[in-house]
This record gives C-alpha cells, sequence and structure tokens, in this order.
C-alpha cells in the first residue's frame, strides 16, 4: 500500500460532536491507493472524551497496519461498515453484517415499529396516523399461525416472523401469503379470501421493514427488495370484477353530460342564504370538481386537492401536477408530499371547459391560503401554512 507510515490520522470536530479522521481502503477499490475517512464518535467535545478519542485513533491505526481493521465491528453504524472485508461481510449474501443485524422478522419489527411510530407523531411527523395503524395491524397479522385444508387434513404453518431473514426467499414468502390469504380461519366464517389489497399491503410492511434495515445498514440488499414480479395473485372473484371493467368505460358520454347537468341544477337551486350564505359555494365548487376532473384525468382526491392556483400557467394553458394530498385521516392531518403516486411530475392541458371553471374559481379564492379546492363551510385558516 501506498500509505506513509507518518499518516497516523487526526481527531477533529463537526457539529459539536468529535470526529475521527484517518486512513483506510479506498472506496473505489483501488488497491494502491488509500482513502481518507471521516467517522463521528457520537461523544460531546470535551478534554476527556479527546482523550479517550485519540487513544481509539490510535488503536484503530495499529489495527489498519496490521491487516486487522474490521469496520463492522469498530463502527457498525456508519457508512465506513459497507466496505467492510471481514469474514462475516464477505460471505453472507444476499445479506452483509448480519452478524449485527436481528435474526428473524419478528425481531426487525420490534425496531421498524419503534421507528414508524416516531414518523407518526410529533410535530415533525411524516406519516399519517391512520397508514401507521394500517401498518400495524399487518405487521401483528404475521404473527398469526395459518391454517387451511389439504384434502381432509388441517394443515398450519409457523407464524411468518419467527423466520429468519436470510430464508425470506421470494418464492416461500408467495407461497406463505397464499397459504394466509385462503386461511382457514376466514373459510369457516363463510368470508371470501383476503382481498389483493390487504395482502399487497401485509406485503409492503415486510418490505418496509427489509428497507429500514438496508438503511440502517444491517444488509446491502434482500431478495424481497430486488423481486420484480408479482408476489400477491389476485383471488377468482377480484379477476373477474377486473375483467368486467375492463369491458366497460366508468361513463358513457351521455351519463357524463347528465352528471354535469346534475350538479348545475343543483347548484343554481340553492338559496343564496343557506349556511349563512357559505352552502351555495360548496356546491359551485363541487360542480367545477366534477368538471375538471372529468376534462384533466387528474386523481380524485390526492391529485385534485392539491392543486394551488401557482400550478397553474394561464399562458402556456397547462396545469403542472407536482403534488399529491393524502386523503384518509382528518384535514388538519392530511400531509401534502412534493410527489404523485406515479412520483413523476407532468403537465396537463387547459381546455375550454376547464379554463371557464378555473375562471369562475377565481371568484372565490380562499383567503391566507393558495388551495383551488377548499370547503366553504370550514373557517378561513389564521396563517398559510400549508406546504409548497
Amino acid at each position: 500500500m501506498a500509505r506513509q507510515e507518518g499518516k497516523c490520522g487526526s481527531v477533529g470536530e463537526s457539529r459539536g460532536k468529535l470526529v475521527l479522521r484517518f486512513w483506510w481502503r479506498d472506496p473505489n477499490g483501488d488497491p494502491y491507493s488509500e482513502y481518507r475517512w471521516t467517522v463521528s464518535t457520537g461523544e460531546a467535545s470535551t478534554e476527556d472524551s479527546r482523550i479517550r478519542a485519540k487513544v481509539r485513533l490510535e488503536k484503530i491505526v495499529a489495527l489498519i497496519r496490521s491487516s486487522a481493521f474490521f469496520p463492522c465491528k469498530e463502527f457498525p453504524d456508519s457508512k465506513i461498515a459497507d466496505f467492510c472485508q471481514c469474514p462475516n461481510c464477505a460471505v453472507v449474501e444476499p445479506l452483509s453484517r448480519s452478524h449485527k443485524a436481528p435474526k428473524t422478522l419478528g425481531e426487525l419489527f420490534a425496531h421498524y415499529k419503534i421507528h414508524e411510530a416516531n414518523r407518526a407523531s410529533g410535530d415533525n411527523k411524516i406519516i399519517e396516523s391512520t397508514s401507521w395503524g394500517t401498518k400495524l395491524g399487518c405487521m401483528r397479522a404475521l404473527e398469526k399461525e395459518p391454517e387451511w385444508f389439504e384434502g381432509d387434513e388441517i394443515c398450519s404453518l409457523t407464524p411468518l416472523t419467527d423466520y429468519k431473514i436470510q430464508d425470506l426467499s421470494p418464492e416461500w414468502v408467495r407461497d406463505w401469503l397464499v397459504r394466509f390469504q385462503h386461511r382457514l380461519e376466514l373459510t369457516e366464517k363463510g368470508n371470501p379470501p383476503a382481498t389483493t389489497r390487504y395482502m399487497n399491503n401485509i406485503l409492503s410492511a415486510i418490505r418496509g421493514a427489509l428497507k429500514y434495515g438496508r438503511f440502517k445498514r444491517w444488509w446491502r440488499s434482500h431478495p424481497l427488495l430486488d423481486h420484480e414480479g408479482a408476489l400477491v395473485e389476485a383471488t377468482k372473484l377480484e379477476r373477474s370484477k377486473k375483467l368486467n371493467k375492463t369491458l366497460n368505460k366508468p361513463f358513457t358520454l351521455l351519463e357524463r353530460d347528465r352528471i354535469l347537468s346534475h350538479l348545475h341544477d343543483w347548484w343554481l337551486q340553492c338559496d343564496e342564504g343557506a349556511y349563512n350564505g357559505k352552502e351555495k359555494p360548496r356546491r359551485l365548487f363541487i360542480y367545477h370538481y366534477v368538471v375538471i376532473g372529468f376534462n384533466t384525468g387528474l386523481r380524485s382526491p390526492s391529485e385534485m386537492t392539491a392543486l394551488e392556483w401557482g400550478d397553474i400557467d394561464y399562458a402556456r394553458r397547462t396545469i403542472s401536477v407536482r403534488k399529491s394530498r393524502e386523503a384518509s385521516g382528518r384535514i388538519d392531518e392530511q400531509i401534502v408530499r412534493s410527489y404523485t403516486k406515479t412520483i413523476k411530475h407532468r403537465e396537463v392541458p387547459i381546455n375550454d371547459a376547464v379554463m371557464k371553471s378555473l375562471r369562475a374559481l377565481e371568484e372565490h379564492r380562499q383567503e391566507g391560503a393558495d388551495w383551488v379546492f377548499w370547503n366553504p363551510l370550514r373557517k378561513p385558516p389564521k396563517s398559510a401554512t400549508h406546504s409548497t
């Protein structure tokens, strides 16, 4: 190695925490050069902690010179651990550093539940409480032991949470989910198999936990995260419904015109003084909401309710679709995200019908906020606190 004996490293400070700077393996894989790593110790900068950091640095440098430095043991939660070449990290595939990670899916869920609960609470929450409740219910369901008929005999499976994470291959998980979807608990009560939506939520909870483990650098990859095929199969009843839906359009042109005509008359017939003058504007909003929805194809309600006047370009006659709003839960708990369902931003053209509706809605613009669609029955906001 082209490292000088005098390059021992140093103890520094970053954001009030002590950091160790030393030379070790080049992350690009060049065997003839080394890279200066900066790793945080997590300790506050004090005289005692600096003394401990210097002693630790001398130990690390000695291990590097003797080719016995393994980052997964010294710094398991740091980025440098991803480049560890110890026997455990090199052998375990596709899970790396599994000796530091939770062994079973149940152990992983114990960590993941705390992480998701923190994301769903507090002033800086990222997900809604209802979404967290759904995810928690799915994780609890995986703790059950599904039973099903195999001929005349009743068979059972060990709960998925009891299995090792390394054993969760896509094929095996698919078979387990099929048994769970058609479990005896449902057929005995005369219920149909679990819906595809529910099963996808369960699979999403598993994958979310595995992604959390990858974020914690417990492993680099997992077959369930890399698998691109379907792991949940729709039931026969759901396949039949889907086939029937594809054979017919949701609304014919005549039905569309009847819906719009009914909503227009419903608005005109409303008394001006209803609900202190707020009911008629509300009906006006509903009518133009449907007009814009029919003519633009925006997702309702996620993309429609997230529209702001800043997203509308009258000069180019386009609507910029770049946000979505969570539709579940209380209105004051709904989250506006800076992306749509497909993640991609897009522009939707404005025809004459949409232009006419937008001009009508402009006469009822909300004070203190920029939403295109808002509920006139609610009190006006004290300040514009929505996300842009």
